[in-house]
């Protein structure tokens, strides 16, 4: 089974596709970021975001997805764009009859470390430590939604998500 982990933005959305069997180790299929040019409108950003995420849907098909909530700190012009790619993102998965969970920042750590409060450097060592990958700066997004699907596959195995 596939499952999608998605950390959604406006100017970069993180991804992850993850391969889940029963008698296997999960195995990440792909990952990666959706980047959108500053300079061009809210609308056609937004277009590019589903563009490339119908890509990955129909691609791979995934039975499930987790999309991390949009957490609202001190800039809030930057979380009504990510608020924007979101629903975006909602909107195609939920259009195509896949269940979303949603997971704010504080569960996933929880899940990936056992700690909550973990910081990025820390959830980064034991997804490279579970599949074997090491992380750049620039690859944040990418390893939040790793994060993020990983945590979807916890919460299925225990839970009726």
């Amino acid at each position: 089974m596939y499952l999608l982990g998605i950390d959604p933005g406006l100017a970069t959305t993180g991804f992850a596709i993850v391969r889940t069997e029963a008698s296997r180790k999960p195995h990440i299929e792909q990952y990666g970021i959706i980047k959108t040019p500053a300079g061009l409108s809210l609308g056609e950003r937004l277009v590019m975001i589903r563009a490339d995420l119908v890509e990955l849907l129909e691609k791979y098909t995934p039975e499930h997805v987790g999309i991390e909530e949009v957490f609202f700190g001190k800039n809030v012009t930057t979380a009504m764009h990510v608020s924007h790619a979101r629903g975006v993102i909602v909107e195609e998965c939920a259009r195509r009859g896949m269940p979303i969970a949603e997971f704010n920042p504080m569960q996933v750590k929880l899940r990936i470390t056992g700690d909550g409060r973990a910081d990025k450097k820390q959830v980064q060592s034991i997804l490279g430590i579970e599949f074997g990958l090491q992380f750049a700066s620039k690859h944040d997004d990418a390893a939040d939604a790793i994060a993020i699907a990983l945590c979807l596959m916890h919460s299925l195995r225990t839970s009726n998500l």
